[in-house]
């Protein structure tokens, strides 16, 4: 029951206000202050697995035991939290109260000792506190929605259309430094990031000249105008795409 009411929470389907009140004095979830939704999720779970060859018996027993050790630690800080298992993930959402503090904090501090506590009980089987971080590969780390900037907002985007929106930005240009073993999509990167000319050749070891005709080969094959704030915006979010992405 407290497994469906969090999931009616997070999804909004409730139903009436009244009615989420009734559940909530019910399973004895306080809904008035702050709350912080937290998710974990094991890093590459089934890269882990796979290397082990573990039966479906003992797979769904260190689910089990994942959930448990993860509950514990969120209900030792928070005992009326809502927890619930999804898969090889656990969502719970947390009720901070109505007092003033760093939530951000609080939450952070919470993940770090789920990470701790994980890593004692299996050397190696790591964690990372939200599921965008394990969809790019940013594993074993904690982090909160307002830290992730950029990154947040293309969690909220399937890989198709991230894949798509890369290839349509940078296709010819990684096409040319696949076929010719070239580099102009690390020149890209360095001039974007850098803003200039002349740091971006430091960057990357090379003369300004070799810059300058890196980039006059990136504006005839990719038929852009890097002057353009528009076109240098949507190259660098392509850019940090392909990096998340790992293409």
């Amino acid at each position: 029951m407290r497994g469906e009411f969090l999931e009616d929470l997070l999804h909004g389907t409730y139903g009436e206000e009244a009615a989420a009140q009734r559940r909530a004095r019910h399973l004895g979830y306080p809904l008035h202050g702050n709350h912080i939704v937290m998710l974990v999720d094991i890093d590459d779970f089934r890269g882990f697995i796979g290397s082990r060859q573990a039966s479906e018996d003992a797979i769904q027993a260190l689910k089990r035991e994942f959930l448990r050790r993860v509950t514990g630690v969120v209900r030792g800080a928070y005992p009326r939290a809502l927890v619930q298992g999804r898969s090889d993930s656990v969502v719970s959402l947390l009720p901070i109260g109505t007092e003033p503090g760093d939530y951000q904090a609080k939450g952070h501090a919470l993940g770090l000792q789920i990470r701790q506590n994980i890593a004692d009980w299996k050397p190696g089987f790591t964690v990372s506190v939200m599921d965008s971080l394990a969809r790019f590969k940013r594993w074993g780390q904690v982090v909160a929605v307002p830290e992730l900037g950029l990154t947040g907002l293309l969690a909220a985007v399937t890989d198709e259309r991230l894949v798509d929106y890369t290839r349509r930005h940078l296709g010819p240009l990684v096409e040319h430094d696949t076929a010719r073993k070239g580099s102009l999509v690390p020149t890209l990167r360095a001039y974007l990031e850098t803003g200039e000319q002349q740091e971006a050749a430091k960057r990357l070891r090379v003369h300004p000249n070799t810059l300058r005709y890196r980039l006059d080969r990136i504006r005839e094959i990719s038929g852009v105008d890097l002057e353009d704030p528009e076109t240098r915006l949507n190259m660098a979010v392509a850019l940090r795409v392909q990096a998340l992405l790992g293409m």
